[in-house]
């Protein structure tokens, strides 16, 4: 069944918003511009209070949208964020959980090639919208999001590709200017992976002092420690700052070397992210009229947990997004919205926008109800690594300030308080064992009482181009 969830179209163009500004006369839907910058943590923008002004256009777009100031993802890695974003389900319903790189990993050591995809009983939003009349363009950037794992559906025009950077991303969609400016309501998706790592310094807003450490190793043509070549580009590689050193001393000022290092080039990163954006918006002329959604499918930890990435972990700068959502002026929504959101959030929200009612089953809850933090909520994060010996598996509870994680392999239990501990770095599970037994509790009924979907596996190893695949993503050499 299609509608398993219950999503109906209704009549395109009937506005169902319940806004006086907007009427309820029969209108063409609004286009439709859908943003996600991969691991885009909240703080590096402007708008979210950011000094560095590395975000100038995304925050002019933020001047005159609803800011979501607490919104969350429901994971710290792409493909269930993502599947959770299109699907308004978390990880546990929709089953995506092992991304396409990793499986192909596994496939380069076992053989096998078994991936997760989201199940076809599940209407995305892209499907959503089709079905309603839009015409459907997305690009993604990030090798998890591929047709293999069924982010490929409800589009009339898809491309995936890996890591090729925002330039490559913007003219992938110019190839369709046309179709996209016609007088048809469209949906597009753009998927950029910058500033995903590797990250490249990008001039001219890479601004750092490449001092060199006595003893530490250069390339032969001179490449700085720390930067390694990556597809002509120059990226951070912090494992070589630390080579050479000669005792702890010397480590540990490689590695605060070697995280400014990396922090600066995160966020040249950001700024060439932000100018391609604006590129795109410029030359497909989207104006005012058009609803634009900003947002980012997962944080990044830049040393907090004594990590560079976004490994496997819950903590808020992993969870912790940017969520912008602009409207056309009919709408007369504009602000700072303190409640607690979800990335999941948006496929209601859009669904509303389009005049398609959106069941009660699904997670998330439209944007444009109540947001001010008066109706308290609570979400779920969740992380599983899937092997063929054991499965290890990360979840988190927010709610009221307070957060709770627990680790199903090491049964490890952390307890935060908020408000008073942003960055999570004083654990309470011991001070406040009643409190945390009650977040288990809570998080265990929460996670029974949804619903779940039968997880939808394929073969990739049965793709005819599976060993072009392998080969794409660096897992056979040209001989194998």
């Amino acid at each position: 069944m299609r509608n398993l969830l219950g999503l109906q179209p209704l009549t395109l163009g009937i506005l169902a918003l319940g806004l006086a500004a907007c009427g309820t006369q029969a209108q063409r839907p609004p286009s439709i511009v859908l943003v996600v910058a991969d691991t885009l943590r909240a703080d590096r923008l402007g708008v979210y209070g950011h000094e560095g002004q590395l975000t100038p256009f995304i925050d002019s777009l933020a001047s005159e949208a609803l800011v979501y100031e607490n919104a969350r993802s429901v994971s710290s890695w792409t493909a269930p964020s993502m599947a959770s974003m299109f699907t308004s389900l978390y990880p546990s319903q929709h089953g995506v959980v092992t991304g396409f790189s990793l499986s192909m990993a596994n496939a380069a050591n076992k053989g096998g090639a078994m991936i997760n995809r989201i199940p076809a009983t599940v209407e995305s939003l892209p499907e959503a919208l089709r079905a309603a009349g839009y015409r459907t363009f997305g690009v993604a950037d990030n090798p998890n999001i591929v047709s293999q794992l069924g982010f490929e559906r409800g589009f009339d025009r898809f491309h995936a590709s890996n890591y090729e950077g925002a330039e490559a991303v913007n003219a992938a969609a110019l190839q369709w200017k046309s179709e996209i400016q016609s007088p048809e309501p469209f949906f597009l998706y753009l998927h950029y992976m910058d500033p995903h790592q590797p990250y490249h310094p990008r001039r001219p807003w890479f601004a750092f002092d490449e001092r060199e450490i006595e003893g530490a190793p250069a390339d032969e043509d001179g490449t700085p420690m720390g930067f390694v070549s990556e597809a002509g580009l120059r990226a951070v590689h912090i494992r070589r700052v630390i080579e050479g050193a000669q005792d702890a001393q010397e480590i540990e000022a490689r590695l605060a070397y070697g995280v400014d290092l990396a922090i600066a080039a995160y966020e040249s990163e950001i700024r060439y992210l932000d100018e391609h954006v604006r590129q795109i918006f410029e030359q497909l002329a989207l104006d005012s009229e058009t609803v634009v959604v900003f947002v980012s499918d997962h944080g990044e930890e830049l040393g907090e947990h004594g990590s560079i990435g976004h490994p496997f972990k819950l903590y808020d700068e992993l969870l912790s997004v940017p969520l912008i959502l602009r409207l056309p002026p009919k709408f007369n929504r504009a602000g700072r919205i303190n409640g607690l959101t979800s990335i999941m959030d948006i496929h209601p929200t859009l669904l509303e926008i389009a005049g398609i009612s959106a069941d009660s089953a699904l997670a998330g809850k439209s944007l444009l109800g109540p947001m001010d933090g008066s109706e308290e909520r609570e979400l779920l994060a969740m992380r599983t690594h899937e092997r063929a010996i054991d499965t290890h598996k990360l979840e988190a509870l927010l709610s009221g300030g307070s957060k709770l994680i627990i680790s199903s392999t090491s049964e490890t239990v952390e307890f935060y308080d908020l408000s008073s501990d942003a960055t999570e770095q004083h654990n309470l599970a011991a001070a406040h064992a009643a409190k945390a037994e009650q977040f288990k509790a809570r998080l265990s009924a929460m996670q029974a009482s949804l619903t779940t979907f039968e997880r939808e596996f394929i073969d990739l190893s049965l793709d005819e181009n599976f060993d072009q695949m392998m080969r794409d993503l660096g897992y056979l050499g040209d001989g194998e």
